[in-house]
């Protein structure tokens, strides 16, 4: 049987999969070889419609990438009031928005990603040195850790009204009125976790701050 042949839209695909996968800081290059490439691509036409007036399209180049990194969309009076060379910026403002909103998506899940390994990695410690010191919370951990019925998730804490200083048991008496169980909290600005706070410990809260809680939804 001979190989099976693969369409140029297949390939891509793959390969653009592939990258996806690679994480953020691979997505991160892609975008900036993406956005080298528009650079080059705009001053070219530049170039070839004659609007430079610098050796080796110097002027045009940086006006390119000024425009690409900022989005910045041209005035009717750049380029001599040139229809085509106010068409051929506008759309390398457009390149530049998308860009932008492709890089502030990127970071935003890579933020996503390490706030969730921070929450992760402390669980785990606690969840080991509770279970040295007493075996029969292993029930308790199992059902915590089961693939269906309640899980661990971080909520606003805006979502339960809170912005402000509370005692672990008014939250504990805040989440349970609203079907939850609270095990901790995270800070919105450090990524710092707090699992199992003292009960009459005073918790200063902003509205960006999570708490972490167990809950079916």
């Amino acid at each position: 049987m001979g190989k099976m042949k693969h369409s140029f839209k297949e390939r891509f695909a793959y390969w653009f999969d592939t990258q996806m996968q690679k994480g953020s800081g691979a997505l991160i290059r892609l975008l900036a070889i993406f956005s080298a490439l528009a650079i080059v691509l705009i001053t070219v036409l530049l170039v070839a419609f004659g609007y430079s007036e610098a050796a080796f399209g110097a002027d045009v180049f940086w006006d390119s990438f000024a425009t690409i990194i900022n989005a910045w969309m041209p005035y009717y009076s750049d380029g001599d009031c040139s229809i085509v060379y106010l068409i051929v910026m506008a759309v390398a403002a457009i390149i530049g928005l998308l860009i932008t909103s492709v890089l502030i998506g990127i970071i935003s899940n890579a933020i996503e990603e390490h706030m969730d390994y921070v929450v992760a990695s402390n669980m785990s410690s606690l969840f080991l040195a509770q279970l040295c010191e007493n075996y029969e919370l292993d029930w308790l951990y199992k059902e915590i850790l089961a693939s269906w019925g309640n899980e661990l998730y971080l909520k606003k804490a805006k979502d339960f009204g809170c912005d402000g200083t509370y005692t672990t048991v008014q939250l504990r008496n805040l989440t349970l009125s609203n079907n939850c169980v609270l095990l901790g909290y995270l800070r919105a600005e450090t990524y710092e976790s707090f699992f199992n706070p003292g009960l009459t410990e005073e918790i200063q809260l902003n509205a960006e701050d999570s708490l972490i809680v167990l809950s079916e939804n």
